[in-house]
């Protein structure tokens, strides 16, 4: 700023003095909305356009799904609920997979690809 005359040089040295001490922020864990739908999106769109998820990302895109809020927190709800899956015989949950698609255009409306899932997982 000093160099581009915005302020002077005392002003300059003022500011060198000073300690900064950053504040130290709460890493929150962040419950990212329909993560098996949009790992879809983004593994669809990197199939068809060739580009990386690094690209599609930084790259200023926009990606459209067809993802219906409704559905998709009815698959949730469902994969949520223990009494909608047989018990297993050990300590282990039964997995499951559920996709709710538009017969009319096959629009995906809403998925699931497991009971624990894990992002990118």
């Amino acid at each position: 700023m000093y160099e581009q005359g915005i302020i002077t040089e005392q002003e300059m040295n003022e500011a060198k003095a000073v300690d900064y001490t950053p504040i130290e922020h709460k890493e929150e864990e962040r419950e990212e909305k329909y993560s098996v739908f949009v790992d879809y999106a983004i593994e669809e769109a990197m199939r068809v356009t060739g580009m990386t998820e690094e690209e599609l990302s930084i790259g200023g895109y926009h990606i459209y799904t067809t993802v219906n809020p409704q559905a998709q927190q009815a698959v949730e709800k469902a994969f949520a609920d223990d009494d909608n899956f047989e018990k297993s015989p050990d300590d282990l949950k039964v997995q499951g997979a559920m996709v709710i698609m538009d017969h009319r255009n096959g629009e995906i409306q809403g998925m699931a690809g497991a009971r624990d899932y894990a992002k990118k997982g």
